[in-house]
């Protein structure tokens, strides 16, 4: 995932965020991956909420929510692939 995928739909400053996040979760994932898929499994569960209430209400703050919790949960996939793959 770059910083440019995530610019679009949260402008610059989100994107920033996002690869902060990023790195955290890269050293999570190296530190303890069963915690990194459990993490994951809950930033899914969170992310398939959000786009339900998203579907649901419609409201730009819901779209926004959901898109930001899809974001990190594939970042979060991303930094536990990204890991795997160095070992």
């Amino acid at each position: 995932m770059s910083l440019r995928s995530a610019a679009p739909a949260g402008g610059v400053r989100e994107a920033e965020e996002l690869a902060e996040v990023m790195k955290t979760y890269r050293r999570l994932a190296a530190m303890d991956p069963p915690a990194m898929r459990s993490l994951i499994v809950e930033l899914m569960r969170l992310s398939d909420d959000s786009s339900v209430s998203a579907m649901e209400l419609g409201s730009p703050e819901a779209v926004a929510r959901a898109d930001r919790d899809a974001r990190r949960a594939a970042a979060a996939q991303a930094a536990l692939a990204a890991v795997e793959a160095e070992a």
